[in-house]
């Protein structure tokens, strides 16, 4: 028989690698957003009105599935 445990090692540090790249990305994104504004309001038309709403809903997104994601995570957090 085969031990499968250093298979194991390998794939939970592929994960994590994963994870810690698509926080990367999130956070740049959510910066290269903000640093752009002007050229992005220009280019569509936005007021800072406007802007600001995209914005609003975009962390209003964000903390729904970051509620959702604990909910359904299964951990006993009350």
């Amino acid at each position: 028989m085969k031990n499968l445990t250093p298979g194991i090692g390998t794939y939970r540090y592929r994960i994590l690698a994963l994870v810690f790249m698509a926080t990367t990305i999130n956070y740049f994104d959510r910066s290269i957003v903000g640093v752009m504004a002007p050229v992005l309001q220009e280019l569509f038309f936005w007021s800072n009105r406007d802007y600001a709403a995209i914005m609003v809903s975009f962390k209003n997104k964000c903390a729904i599935n970051i509620f959702l994601a604990a909910k359904t995570s299964g951990g006993d957090h009350k």
